[in-house]
């Protein structure tokens, strides 16, 4: 933009006197900052747009603050004023002017400030439709992050009860036989081993089943009891 709008100030400013080039060389120059101050670039054009030779600098401020300013009573305001100083050296002289004159008249001024206003205003809406797009991307690679964490952690909850429920079988075994042991071993001391041996089976079943209780989710139900809680279930059973 600012190349180009350079480029016609050089082929126009022979056509000029010295307040209008200064004119010209304001707005060429506030160029550079539109984007920063876009309503002080649009007002810098506005007296270079009056004499109706530079014509790039205006349309570039003005299609610029329409894709920056997101107060649209301001950007047709700007657009308004640019509209009526381009049209002002065409209606210097007005007399008994007939429609087909009024129209060609105000066609000039009406184009050099609706384009570059529809022309901001398109990239405005295209740039806060990309941010959109963007911003549902993002959303939806967050939403399978959170699937796929919830994935690996109802995987993770599967393989721990069922080594839970294989674990609980062998220790089960373990303290049955351990009783069996505790009741028909000859010596005393086997006799204390086996029930040492029920003992700790009964304290690990327990340390399973609290495990598995911080990985359960509190939908799921709890585990069956396994053979370890069969006399206290014949007692609560009897208790009835």
């Amino acid at each position: 933009m600012l190349g180009s709008a350079t480029v016609e100030l050089f082929t126009v400013v022979d056509e000029v006197g010295v307040g209008a080039r200064c004119t010209y060389l304001l707005a060429v120059a506030l160029l550079t900052v539109r984007r920063r101050w876009p309503l002080a670039a649009v007002l810098a054009a506005l007296p270079a747009a009056v004499t109706g030779y530079l014509w790039l600098a205006p349309m570039f401020a003005l299609s610029t603050a329409a894709a920056v300013l997101g107060n649209r009573l301001v950007v047709y305001a700007c657009a308004l004023l640019m509209f009526l100083v381009a049209a002002i050296p065409w209606c210097e002289e007005i007399r008994d002017w007939s429609m087909s004159h009024w129209v060609t008249a105000l066609l000039g001024p009406g184009l050099f400030s609706a384009g570059p206003l529809a022309l901001g205003r398109l990239a405005r809406i295209r740039g806060e439709l990309s941010l959109r797009v963007r911003e549902l991307t993002e959303s939806r690679e967050r939403e399978r992050l959170l699937v796929a964490q919830e994935a690996v952690a109802a995987e993770r909850a599967r393989l721990a009860r069922e080594m839970h429920d294989a674990v609980s079988h062998h220790v089960n075994l373990i303290s049955v036989e351990a009783g069996v042991l505790s009741l028909t071993a000859d010596h005393a001391d086997a006799r204390q081993a086996g029930q040492r041996i029920s003992a700790l089976s009964s304290t690990t079943l327990d340390e399973l089943r609290d495990m598995l209780g911080v990985l359960r989710s509190p939908s799921e139900p709890e585990p069956s009891p396994g053979l370890a809680e069969l006399p206290a279930l014949i007692a609560s059973a009897g208790s009835t």
